[in-house]
């Protein structure tokens, strides 16, 4: 089982999975990071991260964000969640879920529409990273059908 350092401890993916849960948001925060430190690994951790997307606190979220693209999550539902997560009214969250997908690539094929109108969001970083995105799921596309 992967385990990971958490400040002293030793806590594997499912106990990093009940930390996003923890009534301390710090918990909370330091376990989304380390489960997007672990990349692919952490897979399990993907309906967890889902789920921390509408998490009250706006880090959270974001970092929830930052974490299904590191692990490269292309399921349809994170691609759902990501997608609706450019609708959040942070324009953090909204600016990290444009990355994740970028990141994603051709798994979140689904969401370019959505990206695309998001390059005209009021917050000009959230619009250059949607920009960014879509041409990374694009090239990621076109990548995989020359194969």
């Amino acid at each position: 089982m992967t385990t990971t350092a958490l400040g002293s401890d030793k806590l594997t993916v499912p106990q990093l999975i009940e930390q996003l849960k923890a009534r301390h948001r710090s918990a909370r925060l330091q376990a989304a990071a380390v489960l997007g430190r672990l990349g692919r690994k952490a897979r399990p951790a993907v309906p967890a991260l889902i789920e921390a997307l509408q998490d009250d606190d706006e880090h959270m979220r974001r970092l929830a964000a930052l974490a299904l693209g590191d692990l490269g999550a292309d399921s349809p539902a994170a691609v759902a969640a990501l997608m609706e997560a450019l609708h959040d009214k942070h324009p953090g969250v909204r600016r990290r879920a444009a990355v994740a997908l970028g990141e994603i690539g051709a798994g979140a094929a689904a969401a370019v529409r959505d990206l695309v109108q998001a390059v005209e969001d009021t917050d000009q970083g959230v619009g250059r990273m949607a920009a960014w995105a879509s041409e990374m799921i694009g090239r990621a596309v076109r990548r995989q059908k020359a194969a």
